[in-house]
């Protein structure tokens, strides 16, 4: 069984180096909500798909939990290519 209160998802190298990493968590202030906290990929790793493959799999996950209700994500208003990501996954920016 997930432990729903905090997740993880790492992408490591051929040297089993992290070079990116995703953290998740249900959303404290409303019920059956969860949260992709931060998503990060190493410089030298961007630009491969790897915040895709991250996000998508907090996507995956959060949808098999019962009760699942909304999922956010946050990310600075000049992260252009997360806002990207975020709105071709459907996210709605609510400010």
């Amino acid at each position: 069984m997930w432990d729903t209160s905090l997740r993880f998802c790492l992408i490591q190298n051929d040297e089993n180096e992290i070079v990116a990493y995703g953290i998740g968590h249900n959303y404290y202030e409303k019920r059956n909500s969860y949260y992709v906290n931060t998503i990060y990929v190493h410089p030298e790793y961007r630009a491969r798909g790897f915040s895709k493959a991250i996000l998508n799999e907090f996507i995956k996950h959060f949808l098999t939990l019962e009760n699942f209700n909304e999922l956010y994500a946050v990310t600075q208003p000049n992260n252009n290519r997360a806002i990207e990501l975020l709105r071709s996954k459907s996210f709605n920016y609510l400010g």
